[in-house]
């Protein structure tokens, strides 16, 4: 499952999923809590003892570390009722892991900013106990570096970071992963791109047919205009999440390449330069697909988005 096949497999598999919600899809063997907790099946298991017995644990964000790691991550481990001396027992490993996978199939997919140590008051009258929550996400103040609070695996803040989860975009309020995660209703990061892929395929189709009927006009039409900055901002985005080291340059700009080539061009031209440049290899204008935007965008040895020094 750590395939791009695989990873394709478990997007349709959880699609498959939320278009039959009467169905029980049951996830068998995996050690991922984004998959078995993240991606909304009905039901799935993991193995509290196998990491166990390897000297780890799994903590309720999905992060899986050596057990004399989690005095890094107290707060996680305090939250289940451990300390970090109770994980030196194998048996207490195994305990702790069953509870990690139990909290995470209750709040994994919820931004809960949950209550590490203290009192936890439980109301008798209820057959739910929510647990206590404090007003901060972060359990120390971190000073956030350039390339932070884009995905969470990439993050130096995920130590102290409540809302942190396994192969999730950031959902800390105010930043592009939370909009994203709000518009496609989900933090995995691998559906993110897919979805956003596929917008930019449309938007990028989109700009292409407007800039051309531009073309026979006496006048520059701003919504043409718009529309290119739209398909460029979307195009960081996409580049980002796929690739956060890009947003790791401090001041340096984005950049973009098509063909191998800095171009210095506004939206319309880059954009019409991308479809021509398909459009030249024999692709249909109406027959670019999500893949072909994305390897635009993100290529890697020819990367479609990178960093460029100051200018």
């Amino acid at each position: 499952m750590s395939t791009t096949q695989g990873k394709a497999f478990l997007r349709s598999l959880a699609a498959l999923q939320e278009d039959y919600p009467e169905a029980i899809i049951h996830l068998w063997g995996s050690r991922s809590y984004r998959a078995c907790f993240g991606m909304g099946f009905a039901a799935s298991d993991t193995d509290p003892y196998q990491p166990a017995s390897l000297k780890e644990i799994v903590l309720g964000n999905g992060k899986r570390i050596p057990y004399d790691r989690g005095i890094q991550f107290a707060q996680w481990v305090r939250m289940l009722g451990f300390t970090q001396g109770d994980l030196g027992k194998p048996s207490n490993r195994v305990r702790f892991n069953m509870k990690s996978a139990m909290w995470a199939a209750e709040h994994f997919e919820s931004n809960l900013r949950f209550k590490s140590s203290g009192h936890d008051p439980v109301d008798p009258n209820t057959h739910h106990h929510l647990p206590a929550t404090t007003p901060s996400i972060m359990s120390r103040q971190i000073t956030a570096s350039d390339g932070d609070k884009i995905t969470c695996d990439t993050c130096s803040l995920f130590a102290a970071c409540k809302y942190y989860r396994e192969e999730a975009v950031c959902s800390l309020p105010g930043t592009d992963g939370s909009k994203l995660a709000g518009y496609f209703n989900t933090r995995s990061s691998d559906i993110i791109i897919e979805g956003l892929g596929k917008v930019l395929a449309t938007q990028a189709r989109r700009f292409e047919r407007a800039a051309a009927d531009e073309e026979y006009g006496d006048a520059v039409d701003n919504d043409v205009t718009k529309l290119g900055h739209i398909v460029m901002t979307d195009g960081i985005k996409l580049a980002k999440l796929v690739d956060p080291t890009l947003a790791a340059a401090g001041a340096a700009k984005i950049g973009v390449y098509v063909g191998g080539q800095h171009v210095h061009a506004t939206p319309n031209a880059l954009m019409a330069e991308i479809v021509r440049e398909l459009e030249s290899k024999g692709v249909s204008r109406d027959d670019i697909t999500t893949e072909m935007v994305n390897e635009q965008v993100v290529r890697r040895q020819t990367p479609a988005i990178g960093t460029t020094s100051h200018e």
